[in-house]
């Protein structure tokens, strides 16, 4: 696959890591989604911007806000890369245990406090279990 599309590839640790989670298969299918995506976002092919990401995953809103927050790894910039996209999901569906509950609990602390309400938390549940019928 060559893995040369943005200089992170090679001087993030997280992405090298996280890409040894996945299988070339998996990585390939990864790439695909990310340039049907980044086509969606109008960016030239280099990223994925908030509204596409959130639609893709039909998860809006503060908690959609959090997610991408989470996943681009809270730059702030808007700019979802591939890099970002592998390691979020090595991180929430490769992951350990630990590695996995606590990106569930970033990701519920959507004010970032450490508090995790439970508006959000009921969010989470209804958007999850909606979505697991969504895609079943």
């Amino acid at each position: 696959m060559g893995n040369s599309h943005s200089p992170r590839t090679s001087t993030d640790p997280r992405f090298t890591t996280a890409s040894r989670a996945f299988t070339q298969k998996e990585l390939e299918d990864l790439k695909s989604l990310f340039q049907s995506l980044s086509a969606q976002s109008q960016s030239n092919g280099k990223i994925i911007s908030p509204s596409v990401f959130q639609a893709y995953f039909e998860i809006h809103g503060p908690l959609g806000e959090r997610l991408f927050d989470l996943v681009t790894q809270q730059r702030k910039d808007h700019q979802l890369t591939f890099e970002d996209l592998v390691i979020a999901k090595g991180t929430y569906e490769k992951g350990t245990k630990d590695e996995i509950e606590e990106f569930i609990y970033l990701l519920l602390d959507v004010n970032g406090d450490g508090i995790l309400g439970r508006y959000y938390t009921v969010v989470f549940l209804v958007t999850t279990t909606l979505a697991y019928y969504n895609y079943s």
